[in-house]
């Protein structure tokens, strides 16, 4: 069975080279963008970074086209649990460090904090979106 599982969901069982629990789901994050409005705002393309997303987001508002060109869903379930931590992935960082520690509030784990917050202080996010 282990053999049939992506490599990248397995291995978030393994602890000192020993599996520890199977997955019994495996979830995935999308992300949606408009074309359109990136195009009006000047962009020939989609973000491939996080600093560009901001960018675009930014542009996208200083020209009227959305008032709040992100939305989210932190409120449901799981869902600022999921964010924080593919933010804090894409910052470069983990969750936990080596010996299972948490390490919420250094590093890439804070970034994704304060990218976070920052998307509701610049008004890039809707506010809706901690009650979605």
């Amino acid at each position: 069975v282990k053999e049939d599982i992506a490599p990248a969901i397995m291995d978030a069982f393994v602890f000192d080279g020993k599996t520890w629990a199977m997955p019994f789901l495996a979830n995935f994050q999308l992300f949606f963008y408009n074309i359109d409005m990136i195009k009006k705002a000047g962009f020939d393309a989609a973000p491939k970074t996080l600093e560009e997303m901001v960018e675009q987001m930014e542009a996208i508002k200083a020209k009227g086209i959305c008032k709040y060109p992100w939305t989210d869903s932190w409120n449901q379930k799981e869902g600022l649990t999921c964010e924080y931590v593919w933010l804090t992935g894409a910052f470069g960082g983990d969750t936990f460090d080596k010996d299972a520690k948490p390490i919420f509030a250094t590093g890439p784990g804070l970034k994704a904090l304060e990218f976070m917050v920052m998307l509701l202080d610049k008004e890039l996010a809707s506010p809706k979106s901690l009650t979605n």
